[in-house]
């Protein structure tokens, strides 16, 4: 599962951070929550995995599950993301972005046809611990990898689907800004020209007062820059005709996939 953002920092030494409870256990329960509504179909992100203590909490996980966890490649996480955007989209073409705590997965979708995914290390969380706070560091080092992002090449007028909480946030912000009349967040679509021109008033926000930043979480609004230079790069990079917001989750894709897998069983 994903690490929630804004809800749990890692430690400076890399390691999960425990919340109460007896050896920290708190959020093993909740995986055990969402295996049962997806078939026993058990996940754990790369991000987890590579936390100096991932391995423990992964081993505690199995314990309290009674089976072994599947850690996710990156490869796979991109391929979830582009499955919830099949999955809530009639023939959807462009490239799937799905920004979590840990990493950022960007893979390629026409129609059906998933192709291969990309995942980088530009989480909002760790975006924002390894820049440090500052604004001018996380560009630099989001852009150090957009280089290299074959996956944003040659896609020039095609959609950008955006995922994941912090980018949905950014979506519900220009909705308040703009006085948009409805509040439905699946399929909010917003030009390439448009998110160039707004997305740096979430970087640099001229009235954190405004009534319109009451509707984001407090624990979300001190990432919403560094998605924002995120999705800057990122869209600058691959110059989409569109923007579109899915508000489809990951257990909302883990559940599709596992349930697809359940009913291809003899």
């Amino acid at each position: 599962m994903r690490p929630r953002q804004g809800h749990r920092r890692d430690r400076p030494d890399g390691r999960r951070k425990r919340r109460a409870g007896a050896e920290g256990a708190a959020p093993v329960p909740r995986i055990v929550d969402a295996g049962t509504r997806v078939h026993s179909f058990r996940a754990g992100d790369s991000r987890r995995a590579d936390a100096s203590n991932g391995p423990d909490f992964i081993r505690r996980a199995e314990i309290i599950l009674g089976q072994k966890v599947r850690v996710l490649t990156g490869e796979e996480e991109a391929y979830f993301s582009a499955l919830g955007i099949i999955s809530g989209y009639h023939d959807p073409d462009g490239v799937v972005g799905d920004l979590g705590g840990g990493s950022l997965e960007l893979v390629d979708v026409a129609g059906s046809k998933i192709g291969k995914g990309i995942t980088l290390p530009l989480g909002g969380i760790r975006l924002s611990e390894h820049a440090e706070g500052s604004i001018v560091k996380a560009r630099s080092h989001v852009r150090r990898y957009m280089k290299g992002a074959q996956v944003l090449q040659n896609v020039s007028g095609r959609t950008f689907y955006a995922v994941g909480g912090t980018w949905r946030s950014i979506a519900k912000l220009h909705m308040e800004l703009r006085n948009y009349p409805l509040h439905m967040m699946q399929g909010y679509e917003i030009s390439f020209e448009e998110a160039m021109a707004f997305l740096p008033e979430v970087i640099e926000p001229k009235d954190l007062k405004s009534p319109a930043y009451a509707h984001i979480s407090k624990s979300r609004r001190t990432l919403l820059p560094f998605g924002a230079v995120a999705m800057q790069e990122v869209i600058a990079q691959m110059k989409p005709s569109m923007i579109s917001f899915s508000a489809l989750g990951v257990l909302r894709r883990l559940s599709l996939f596992a349930a697809v897998r359940h009913r291809a069983r003899p």
